[in-house]
């Protein structure tokens, strides 16, 4: 679904970076909130790499079945990320808890970077 379908009903957003800080913390902890934010934007369903009891990290599929993070389309369902080994540690699994959402400042800055960076997010 390109962003254009969906701007109008996002609010008011700041333009943010998609620099150092943005990747650390999108990969290191915050990915739940991209993954979230790009589900609403777009209707495309979350992942998450699971180990046991880990959750390492999670992004959306997109409808060609590639994986999306902060660091981009991935080719394939597996958002590798510098941290990742050569192959997934846990399983991929569809991921979906909304509710569990409680800093408001890291999910804006989220939606802040995928309507700053549509084309990052394969989004236009």
């Amino acid at each position: 679904m390109p962003i254009s379908n969906t701007v109008s009903n996002v609010g008011d957003w700041t333009f943010a970076d998609l620099d150092d800080n943005a990747r650390t913390e999108f990969v290191c902890g915050g990915c739940y909130y991209l993954a979230v934010t790009l589900h609403k934007l777009t209707g495309y369903p979350i992942y998450a790499e699971i180990d046991g009891d880990d959750f390492i990290h999670c992004w959306v599929t997109d409808p060609d079945g590639n994986a999306i993070d902060i660091n981009g389309i991935h080719n394939g369902n597996w958002a590798k990320t510098p941290y990742s080994s050569a192959t997934p540690k846990g399983s991929i699994l569809k991921y979906h808890a909304l509710d569990t959402l409680e800093n408001t400042d890291l999910l804006e800055w989220a939606r802040d970077l995928v309507l700053s960076h549509p084309s990052h997010f394969n989004l236009i």
